[in-house]
Parts: C-alpha cells; structure tokens; sequence
C-alpha cells in the first residue's frame, strides 16, 4: 500500500513538472507549480510569439463557428418558411377529450383498442396521468406524446432554458478567457470550443431538416425580417441588425442542450487541463465533488429545458449525446494523429497537427508519452526482451500504441 501511495505522489509530481514546462510557466514560483495569484489573466498570453502562433488558429476557427451557425441558420429559416402550419392544417386539432378518442380507435381501429382495452367499453377507459394528457393532447395544435411532459413538474417558462446556457458560458468564459491564470489554455480553449460548436451546428442543421417535429412549445412565436427568402433572414439571425429573430419550426435537435451541454464539459474538462491550483492534480476528492456538481447543472438545465415543453425529451437526449460524441471524438482525435506517422497523411490529419500543434496540453501530453515510452524501453532492457540501441528518435510503434490519451 506504501509503495503505491509512493507511487501515485511521484506520479502527481512528475505532472505538475511536465504541465509547468509545457505551459512555459518555469520563470514563476521557482520552477515549481506558479500560484493563481502571480499572473490571474496570463498577460503573456497577448505576447507577440504566442498571438503569432495562436491568432491564426484561432481565426481559423473564429471562420468555421461562423460557417456552421450560418448553415444552421438557413435551415431555421426555410424551415419556418416551409413547414408553420403544416402539421395544424395536415392534422386538425385533436378530439375534445380522452373518451371521445377512445370511441374513435374502436371505430376505426379495432383491433388496436382491443388489443389495448379488450372489452373495457371507451367511456370506462383511463388514461395515465389524465389531468395533463387533456391538458396537453384534447382539443390542442398537434403535440406528440412525450413521457417527460407528463411525469415531470411543469416550468412556466422557457426563461430558465435561456438562462441556463447564458450562465453556462459565461462562467466558462471568465474562468478560462478572462481569469485563466498562470497555466493558461485561452487561445486553445476558444479554438476548440468554435471548433466543436460549429460541427454540432452543421449537424444539427441537417438533422432539422429531414425530419421536422411539430413545436411542443405554445408559446413560441416567429420572428423574421425577411420570411421568404432563407439565405438572407440567414444573414439577419447572424448580425441581429434587424432585431432580434426567432423561428418555431427547429425541434429535433435542441440547440439550448447543445450550447448548456458543450460549455460545461469544457468547463469540467479544461479545470483538469488548466488548472487554477495543484491541489486539482493531488486531490481526488474535491475533483469528484466539482465533477458531480457539473453533472448536477446539466441535469438542472435539460430539466428546465423539458419541463418547460421549450423542447422534446428526445431533443434533449439527442442534443446531450451527440454534444458529448463530437467533444469526445475531437479530444481523442487530436492526441491520436501524433501517435504514428503514416505515409499518406489525410488532409484532416495535416490540418489538425498544424491546428493543434501548439497547444499547450498536447506538447505536455507528448512529454508523458515520451517519458511512458523510456521508461517501458529501459524494463525491456533490464528484463532482457530487447537489446539496448541508443533511444530512437521514433520510438516503436508498438511501444507508442500503448500509451493512452488524457482526455
């Protein structure tokens, strides 16, 4: 038990000494890990080399964000153009209450009442949750049937939804924007965090569009400055110098999720990469306390988002999980490329090793590999498996495969 405790704290500390040379933090605390308070907004993070370095990386995700909100914006818009009143019109309003559409699927499907009643007579039947099923399904606009409308307590207002991805951000912004301190990711931070955005918005352009859900939300009115052309209503979303614009028709999936989602994992996650304090590498408790209050916020923001009807619970589900896909692929990714050389490089992996070849985190993470690789070479030398060569510049790709990535 010693010897692991031993272990683990020479672990730590080799770490906390690989993050402070790859974060170029030597000249403070000694050479040991800098405090907060030395250098709280990381002012040489606006030196030449580094906004030489990053500027462009960053512009270059600054453009593709602005790509990605674009084409989402188009599919708000056409889709608000195509598709209100489509579902009302098409459908009708519902029977006036839950008996008479009972009598109705008897009449017209027998087999399915019996199946589903026997012989229970239609004005005996019982639905569950009967107060909000005539609340939300007799004589209203089309609304599908969601479990999560039902079991759930209802919130007035999409307010909260708003107010959840607002505080999400910002809290985010300021810890690794404005205050990120001396071990400081800002440049890569916000490269990363337009990078995956603007992937989730082409995603979810797409995924609007090819199946188009009725509204769940009554009270969500349209917006839009120019209703019959896409494109340029594209233009007046993405400027706001028309006011503020708002469509009705872009359900599945929920971009509030997406936006709350993705701030907080990057919030939780980067509090490990860049870290205020070292008691965040030594400590295990505090980290799994700050952990599970994230995982409570985001269960706070997708229940303000559903119980307020502002979006299905599969939109928020769908949200969720493709948020944490895209960020987990992206974050695993970008450590993946640099683990094997191939001859016939993609053009994905030559742009992303330029993109992410500066990156703090990364440079620390090739320290651990190297370090993981010598070590694991020198065992194979004492125990006699290999013979002793001078260290490779590369070393074995069988020795590489086996190192993991922190994500």
């Amino acid at each position: 038990m010693a010897r692991n405790i031993l272990q683990y704290m020479q672990a730590v500390a080799d770490t906390q000494d690989q993050m402070v040379r790859a974060f170029e933090c030597t000249d403070l605390n000694e050479g040991e890990f800098p405090r907060w308070s030395q250098d709280p907004f990381c002012l040489r993070d606006f030196g030449c080399d580094r906004l030489k370095k990053f500027v462009p990386r960053l512009w270059v995700a600054l453009c593709f964000f602005c790509l990605g909100l674009y084409v989402n914006c188009v599919s708000q818009a056409w889709l608000q153009m195509s598709m209100a009143g489509f579902y009302e019109s098409e459908w009708g309003r519902s029977k006036q209450d839950f008996i008479s559409s009972q009598e109705w699927l008897k009449v017209n499907m027998p087999q399915v009442y019996a199946a589903r009643w026997g012989n229970i007579p239609p004005n005996e039947t019982k639905p569950i949750f009967a107060a909000k099923t005539q609340e939300f399904y007799q004589n209203q606009t089309v609304m599908l049937f969601d479990l999560g409308f039902l079991v759930l307590p209802d919130v007035a207002s999409g307010v909260y939804a708003d107010l959840w991805v607002s505080v999400s951000t910002t809290i985010a912004m300021i810890r690794f924007v404005v205050l990120p301190g001396p071990i400081s990711l800002r440049w890569t931070f916000l490269s990363r965090a337009g990078f995956v955005w603007g992937w989730l918005f082409i995603i979810r352009a797409f995924v609007i569009t090819i199946t188009p859900l009725p509204n769940p939300y009554r009270q969500c009115i349209p917006k839009m400055a120019f209703p019959y052309n896409p494109f340029t209503e594209a233009m007046a979303f993405f400027l706001h110098a028309w006011g503020p614009q708002n469509t009705c028709q872009d359900v599945l999936f929920s971009g509030h999720t997406v936006a709350g989602t993705m701030w907080t994992l990057f919030f939780m996650r980067y509090s490990q990469k860049a870290p205020w304090s070292q008691i965040t590498l030594e400590w295990t408790c505090p980290r799994r306390v700050f952990r599970m209050l994230c995982f409570c916020w985001l269960f706070l923001g997708w229940y303000a988002i559903i119980a307020s009807h502002f979006h299905y619970s599969v939109d928020v589900f769908i949200g969720a999980l493709l948020t944490f896909t895209v960020y987990g692929f992206y974050h695993n990714i970008i450590f993946m490329i640099w683990l094997k050389e191939s001859p016939l490089e993609t053009p994905v992996q030559k742009f992303l090793r330029w993109f992410e070849g500066e990156s703090f985190d990364i440079l620390q993470w090739k320290m651990v590999m190297d370090a993981n690789i010598r070590e694991e070479y020198l065992h194979r030398v004492i125990e006699g498996v290999i013979v002793a060569d001078p260290w490779p510049p590369l070393a074995p790709a069988a020795l590489i495969r086996r190192c993991s990535s922190p994500v």
